[in-house]
């Protein structure tokens, strides 16, 4: 029987998130400068520490690109990926999303990380059905509105339940993949939880509820990767 298998990407298939590659790799590129890093690093810590809403964090970091050509930051985000995110794919989890593709499970990425950089990473794994947060375009320039529900928390139950729905599958049958105490709601939904790497709230609900731990931070080439499946 097919079933969902969905995966999270920061801190579950790259490592150590597509926020900090996106940051150190448009700072390489001279498009941003050392405040602003901080100023992400800064603003990441307040969305974890429940003191700000992801759709204020993306609001704020995509407020460097705001009124840009959106083709002008594909390339950007492209060359961060050519550059960077195709080395940081997490071995163990990558493998795992591959097993779960040689079973025949219809695999999904929910991830709050950018569309932009979303999609390299989906063709990247060859994955269909993905999400990231959006933003809206007008006339080809960014605009610095967020699309909603933002899969981010329970944002990510309202997209995974689309999934299954249109697929005609079950949450209750699925595996959903996470390193972050920010989709406790989404683990709580579906059948088979997996804890990834996971920061130390979800480690202790993990632990508590018995659930399976996957913990290996090693990094590849997704080519490399791909190739050996």
């Amino acid at each position: 029987m097919s079933r969902l298998a969905i995966f999270d990407i920061d801190a579950t298939l790259v490592h150590p998130s597509t926020g900090v590659q996106l940051a150190t790799g448009m700072r390489r590129q001279g498009l941003i400068g050392p405040w602003q890093v901080l100023s992400g690093i800064f603003h990441l810590s307040m969305v974890r520490l429940n003191l700000m809403s992801y759709s204020t964090l993306i609001r704020k970091g995509m407020s460097m690109v705001e009124g840009r050509r959106f083709d002008e930051v594909e390339t950007w985000f492209e060359r961060v990926f050519v550059e960077q995110v195709r080395f940081s794919f997490i071995e163990s989890t990558t493998r795992k999303l591959l097993e779960h593709r040689r079973q025949g499970d219809t695999i999904a990425l929910i991830s709050a990380t950018s569309s932009i950089l979303g999609r390299y990473i989906a063709e990247a794994l060859e994955v269909e059905y993905w999400v990231c947060a959006e933003v809206r375009v007008e006339d080809g320039l960014i605009v610095n509105e967020v699309m909603e529900p933002v899969p981010y928390g329970a944002g990510k139950v309202v997209h995974a339940q689309g999934f299954a729905d249109a697929l005609g599958m079950k949450l209750e049958d699925a595996f959903f993949y996470t390193d972050s105490i920010s989709d406790l709601p989404l683990m709580e939904r579906v059948g088979n939880p997996v804890v990834v790497n996971p920061d130390p709230f979800l480690r202790a609900v993990g632990r508590k509820r018995d659930w399976p731990l996957l913990e290996d931070r090693r990094s590849a080439d997704i080519r490399v990767l791909m190739a050996g499946d």
